[in-house]
């Protein structure tokens, strides 16, 4: 029975072999009919895969945002169901994805500079697609070994401050920066740059400040690199200008019998800058110079910043030295005889007159033979004073003031002057609060105006005449 079984099959086999390729074909007939393969090309952004992995190995990927933004085309092969679920879902990434792994860089082949490698674009399908073509199917990939540097900053100053102001100084809160990035890169840096805008700036100011990274062709390369610290502040300190007189004096004993004629270039003009409310104390600058027993002219270096207050300081481009001559001469001796009309009151409480009208004024001056010379004896106008003075006759001292280089000799001369009652005011035609007039210096008791040989002339009581004058200084010569 068995026997009869298998002989039966084997007598048919063929018939059943051709039956179920028969029954196969037609199964996928049916299938391709009612859900047949399509193809659709695909656009998708390309992932980097293992990216990390170049900052433990040291690199840099220079072109890393151009390769973020790839956009690769894949054409796929799925049923229709998938098909249409994959144009369902457009954004899906998930469906179609494309990717480079950096796990296949050679980080040796950056040893000596920029190199460009190329990884493979590898397509990720769900199941149920297959790719039938990529492009593009590489990614050139540009790398660089990654590198740090430590740079100075400079202030670069932009504008200026207002005239009579001065810039002192510019001071970055900053004055290093670390840049990181590229060897290649860093190997082309030149200067990294504060600019600071001082336009119209009279006082000290924060100003905050960017950084610009310059390669050695001046061309910005600051997005190129990355810095520490971005910005910084600049600490900007402006004073203002002030021009003064510079003073000279000299100082110690000169040698017996001479004295000081004066100074060549005693005086002279320096800008001086600082805080306002210092240079605004100064009047001048006091500069000495040591004449201790000099006798003869003697020319001295002023070195002015010796001289200047605390706190303030020449302006930049100003001279910081000059010379100063101090001219010494003997001391000579003159005496003069003064006009009585050269006298003058300080003070009225009263009318007054002189007592002593003949009296001769003799002032002996002392002082540097060039200046004694050229003294003229009428520039000395002696006053007295009679502010708080009672009625009465009363010896009144001199007061004489002579040129810095010239003294008096001995004690000032004095004079007697009475001082009378005054005379009751006449109101009658003025006004009450008018204010009187000072009353004229009175004229010494009246004389007989027939008796000329006997009693001198008021005007030669008071003057002398010419051949006196210069009879007398004919004697002090």
């Amino acid at each position: 029975m068995f026997k009869k079984l298998l002989s039966a099959i084997f007598e048919d086999i063929q018939w059943m072999l051709l039956a179920l390729a028969a029954a196969t074909v037609i199964w996928f007939i049916g299938m391709n009919m009612s859900d047949p393969y399509q193809n659709q090309s695909v656009m998708s952004r390309l992932r980097l895969d293992n990216f990390e992995i170049m900052t433990r190995e040291g690199l840099v990927v220079l072109n890393e945002d151009a390769l973020r933004e790839i956009d690769v085309a894949v054409t796929v092969r799925a049923r229709r169901s998938d098909m249409d679920r994959l144009r369902s879902a457009m954004t899906d990434t998930g469906i179609v994805e494309v990717s480079v792994d950096f796990r296949a860089v050679d980080s040796d082949a950056t040893a000596d500079g920029v190199s460009i490698q190329q990884l493979r674009i590898s397509p990720n399908l769900q199941a149920g697609f297959e790719h039938l073509s990529i492009s593009p199917a590489y990614a050139d990939v540009h790398l660089d070994k990654f590198s740090q540097q430590i740079h100075s900053i400079q202030a670069i100053q932009h504008g200026d401050v207002p005239p009579g102001f001065e810039l002192q100084h510019i001071l970055l809160g900053n004055d290093r920066v670390t840049i990181s990035g590229p060897r290649t890169d860093l190997g082309r840096v030149s200067l990294v740059q504060a600019y600071v805008d001082i336009t119209g700036i009279h006082d000290d100011a924060e100003l905050p400040v960017e950084l610009t990274v310059l390669d050695t062709s001046g061309n910005d390369m600051t997005e190129r690199v990355h810095l520490s610290v971005t910005e910084t502040t600049a600490n900007v300190r402006v004073w203002k200008v002030r021009q003064v007189d510079v003073i000279v004096r000299g100082v110690g004993q000169l040698a017996s019998g001479f004295a000081m004629a004066g100074y060549d270039d005693e005086r002279m003009s320096v800008e001086i800058v600082g805080p306002e409310d210092i240079l605004n104390s100064i009047e001048h600058i006091r500069a000495e110079i040591d004449l201790t027993g000099a006798n003869e002219n003697t020319t001295h270096k002023v070195l002015l910043e010796e001289w200047l207050p605390e706190g303030v300081y020449l302006r930049k481009d100003e001279i910081n030295e000059f010379y100063v001559t101090a001219k010494i001469e003997p001391i000579e001796l003159r005496t003069f005889t003064v006009p009585h009309g050269n006298v003058r009151s300080r003070g009225v409480v009263g009318l007054y007159q002189l007592v002593d009208n003949n009296a001769s004024i003799r002032v002996t001056v002392s002082g540097p033979r060039s200046i004694i010379a050229a003294f003229d004896g009428n520039q000395i106008v002696p006053e007295f004073d009679l502010r708080g003075r009672a009625i009465g006759i009363h010896t009144v001292p001199l007061v004489i003031e002579l040129p810095a280089e010239l003294s008096i000799v001995g004690q000032a001369p004095s004079l007697l002057v009475q001082i009378h009652e005054p005379a009751a005011a006449d109101t009658s035609n003025g006004d009450e609060d008018d204010e009187p007039e000072e009353p004229p210096v009175q004229p010494p008791p009246e004389h007989d105006e027939n008796n000329n040989d006997d009693e001198p002339d008021e005007n030669e009581n008071l003057q002398g005449t010419e051949e006196e004058e210069e009879n007398a200084e004919t004697d002090e010569e």
